[in-house]
């Protein structure tokens, strides 16, 4: 409830904002000082933003993902070899690479040690899990023509919904 109050005032694009476990920052992308997407983290009450990415190629179709413990933020952005799947911490720092080309849609495990992406390969995807130290656990979908896939986690994490176009 309460009066509706704005808290960015940019000229540039703000979007996709994700609240921190905790409630209190609030994690979005932004053109803002860039000449691509970053990411930023502000206050949830307002106050200055920090820009925690400087890379300029996080993709604007996929969120911004806080883990579970509100330490480290999860995203997919443009490299060298293609899109991949990053982490970085919430206070900001260099990204990693959690998942290689060609991988979108990140989302965290409950418990916060895995996460499930889309992998594509082709023009066609799949479902993967992977652990957060880098190491693809396996393969969610037996279908080899899916299209677009998206997928989310149990509130208990012993289950992922996978969401599939199959164009076959």
């Amino acid at each position: 409830g309460g009066t509706a109050r704005r808290l960015t005032d940019w000229t540039t694009s703000e979007s996709a904002p994700q609240w921190s476990p905790d409630g209190n920052f609030i994690a979005f992308r932004s053109t803002r000082d860039s000449p691509g997407t970053d990411i930023w983290t502000m206050p949830a009450g307002g106050g200055a933003a920090k820009r925690v990415t400087t890379l300029g190629t996080v993709l604007t179709g996929n969120q911004v993902s806080w883990s579970p413990d509100g330490r480290e933020l999860m995203f997919a952005a443009r490299g060298g070899t293609g899109v991949a799947v990053y982490a970085v911490a919430a206070v900001g720092g260099a990204p990693r690479i959690l998942v290689p080309a060609t991988s979108f849609r990140p989302r965290w495990s409950p418990d916060g040690h895995s996460i499930s992406v889309g992998k594509c390969e082709r023009g066609y995807c799949l479902t993967e899990l992977w652990s957060t130290a880098g190491v693809r656990v396996r393969s969610l979908a037996a279908e080899t023509e899916i299209y677009e896939n998206d997928s989310r986690w149990s509130s208990d994490g012993s289950m992922v919904f996978v969401q599939a176009q199959n164009l076959a």
